[in-house]
């Protein structure tokens, strides 16, 4: 587990990063989470979700991507073999990544969460992508919203909750 959250990383060292990760044979989790990160950090993320055979779980949620971004990323997960959750919530992702985002649930065989909660998705782009995500088997997709919350030491205890709005 590496966790950048909240490093004010931005893109070019988050870019460093990635790139140093394409050949890790050991991470499976990378948290890039509030880093300031934008779409021009999303072409070595994916270069690293494209080369990287062992993560597992990716959270870039709480930074600046937006549509382009978006694309990058669900373009490098249709060949995707190991990733299986990624938290993209609280970005600036609209219904222009639809489409994007339907070609990934076509062709991606291993993803089973995808967390967009708190983008810019219209109520109509929302009810799309859930229908989309119904008919995908064994998959959790949260485009409202998430609540996280901590219990005992040692242990957190994550719960999503997705409204219909």
């Amino acid at each position: 587990v590496l966790r950048f959250w909240h490093n004010h990383l931005l893109d070019e060292r988050a870019n460093y990063i990635s790139e140093a990760l394409c050949s890790n044979n050991t991470l499976t989790v990378l948290c890039f989470a509030s880093n300031g990160l934008t779409d021009a950090s999303t072409s070595n993320i994916s270069r690293m979700l494209k080369e990287n055979r062992t993560l597992n779980i990716l959270y870039l949620d709480n930074n600046g991507i937006g549509d382009e971004g978006m694309k990058i990323l669900m373009n490098s997960l249709h060949s995707s073999e190991t990733l299986k959750q990624l938290f993209l919530h609280s970005n600036m992702i609209t219904d222009q990544s639809n489409n994007s985002i339907e070609k990934m649930f076509c062709h991606n065989r291993t993803l089973r969460l995808l967390s967009v909660g708190d983008n810019q998705f219209s109520t109509q782009g929302k009810t799309y992508l859930r229908n989309l995500a119904s008919k995908k088997e064994n998959f959790k997709f949260f485009i409202s919203y998430m609540i996280v919350l901590a219990s005992y030491p040692g242990h957190m205890g994550v719960y999503f909750v997705d409204s219909q709005t």
